[in-house]
Order: structure tokens, then sequence, then C-alpha cells
């Protein structure tokens, strides 16, 4: 739930600082998904015409050409994806930026003396709009992916609707699988975030002069490097041990996808041979395969990063909630969530 707030709360900067390029931006990603349903329909009228009599050279005409259209556009539409998010960042360093440094010179001065702040305010300086640019974006890939998923399984509905049945309970596992590897994909790097910051603090003392030569001072040369190897060691260990249970997982996953497309060829085969379906069904729905797996595994991947990067949206409301100084007579509006 909080996560979700955290959303909302990206929607409302992007909508309150670049409505227009954030408007266009999701019309646009939301008419691509469809498209890509679309354009599997096309190929299967296009192919039905190729098999068929000889007077269906219209069908073969129109639908070639809206095939034709339908990629131009998809491509286009990637162009134009592309675009709206590099304009939508724009705004953001353009309004978005000037709200923050207004908000670093009014913040009072204990709140830098604390260490619990100190973390969060060294994250903030460094790029404040990333967090909200990242999640937003993630959120839209996760739209796409959930109408570009529910187009392909209305698609294998169409043929059969035991087949569309099968498909959605096949995603569960699948689902369940991807997101358990993402999951522990996702702890591995918080938990190795700390050894890892530990590990080039220490090296860090090596190249600095002063502490140099309390290093020689007191001897400590070996104890640190020592304990950078204990570092190194550890974080190897973590990453080697969780990789494993990744890549388990990933497999169980590929198994399902394996056992349901040699299951799907066989049913169209035998319902393509009974003339239960056409031609152009067969070949669309099988060339459909690798997208629905590709939109299923996406979609659970852009699940985990968008709980990873909604933490960030955490530290920028932390943030924009320090108590400040006084009131800076008009200030760049702000936008904060609850």
């Amino acid at each position: 739930m909080n996560a979700i707030k955290k959303g909302i709360y990206s929607l409302k900067v992007i909508f309150g600082y670049a409505a227009l390029w954030g408007s266009l931006y999701l019309l646009i990603m939301i008419l691509s998904a469809g498209l890509s349903t679309v354009r599997i329909y096309f190929m299967e009228r296009l192919i039905d015409s190729l098999a068929g009599s000889a007077g269906e050279y219209t069908g073969i005409v129109i639908f070639g050409v809206l095939l034709v259209l339908s990629i131009i556009l998809g491509n286009l539409f990637s162009l134009l994806s592309g675009f709206m998010m590099t304009m939508i960042s724009s705004e953001l360093n353009k309004k978005q930026i000037p709200v923050t440094l207004t908000k670093f010179r009014n913040i009072k001065y204990e709140c830098f003396e604390n260490k619990d702040n100190q973390d969060m305010l060294q994250k903030i300086s460094e790029n404040p709009q990333s967090s909200v640019l990242s999640v937003f974006g993630v959120m839209i890939s996760v739209i796409y992916s959930v109408i570009g998923t529910a187009g392909i399984l209305a698609m294998f509905s169409r043929a059969s609707y035991l087949l569309g049945a099968v498909a959605v309970i096949t995603m569960i596992p699948m689902f369940i699988l991807e997101s358990t590897a993402a999951n522990k994909e996702m702890k591995l790097r918080w938990n190795m975030t700390t050894d890892i910051r530990k590990r080039f603090y220490l090296q860090k003392l090596f190249v600095d002069k002063n502490a140099l030569q309390e290093i020689k001072l007191f001897d400590a040369k070996k104890e640190l490097i020592a304990k950078s190897d204990e570092l190194t060691m550890r974080i190897n260990r973590d990453m080697e041990k969780t990789l494993k249970k990744v890549l388990f997982l990933s497999s169980g996953s590929s198994v399902f996808i394996i056992v349901f497309t040699a299951a799907t060829l066989a049913f169209l085969s035998v319902m393509l041979v009974k003339g239960s379906i056409t031609l152009g069904v067969f070949v669309s729905l099988v060339t459909s395969l690798t997208s629905f797996y590709g939109l299923v595994r996406g979609l659970v991947s852009q699940v985990a990063s968008y709980l990873r990067l909604s933490y960030g949206i955490g530290y920028y409301q932390d943030f924009l909630a320090l108590p400040e100084r006084r009131l800076q007579s008009g200030a760049a509006h702000d936008i904060r969530g609850d």
C-alpha cells in the first residue's frame, strides 16, 4: 500500500510539472500496447487472404498495407515515447529542481548535522528528479505490459477459450517464480550496498594522505586490508549464493514456457487439421508466443523495479518534510504527497 501511495505521488509530481508531456506519453504507450495486438490480427487476416482463393487480392492489399502501417506506426511511437520522456525530464529540471534548491536553502541547520538525514540529503542532492521520473516510467511500462498481455490472451481466447484459460493458468506459476527470483535479486542489491560502501570507505583510506599517515602510525594496514578482503569475500559469497537461487527459479519458469509452448503448438495443430482455425490464426498465435512470454517476464521485472525505485520517492518526501528556518515568499510551487 505504501508503494502505491508513492506511485500516486510520482503521478502528482509529473502531472503537476509536465502535464502535457506526461499525458501524451501515457497516451502513446497505451496506443502502442494496443497496436501490438492489432498487428497480430492484421497478420492473421493477411495470411488467410494469401491462403484463400484468387478473389482475395483485395484482402491481401488491405491487410498487407495495414500490417506495414502498424509496424511503421509502432516504430514511430517508440521514437515519440523517447522524445516525450526527454521533454518530461526537461520540465522537471526547469520546475522541480528550483523547488528542491529552495528547500535546501531553507532547511534548518540542525537537519544537516543529523546523521539520519545526511544519507538522504546526499541522495537528493545528486539527482532529485530521477526517482520521480523512474517510478513514473516503470508505472507506464507496467500498464503497457498489462494491456499487451491482455490483448494476446484475448487472441488466444478468440481461437479457443480453453487455450486462453491454460495461458492464464500458466502465467500464475511463471509470475510466482519470476517474482521470487526478482525479489531475491533486489534483496541482494540492498544487502550488498552496505558492505560495498564499507569496502569502498576502507579502500579510500589508502589514497587519503592524512588517513594513510594514521594507518602507518597505528600499524593498521594489515588489519584494514584483512577487513576489506573479508567484505569482498562476503559480497562474492552472497552474490554467488543468491544468483544460483535466481537461476534455479528462472529455469523453473522456463520449464513452464517450454511445456506451454509444446502443448499450444500441438493443440493449435490439431485445431488447424480439423479446420477449427485458419492458417492465419495458427501462424499469428504461434508467432505471438514469444511476445507473450516477454511481456509476462517484463511485467514481473517492472513490478520489482517499481518496488525498488519507490524507496527513492520516500527519500524525496522525507526531504520535503524537513523543518525550515523561515518561509520563503514567492518560492517555487512544490507538490507533496500524503
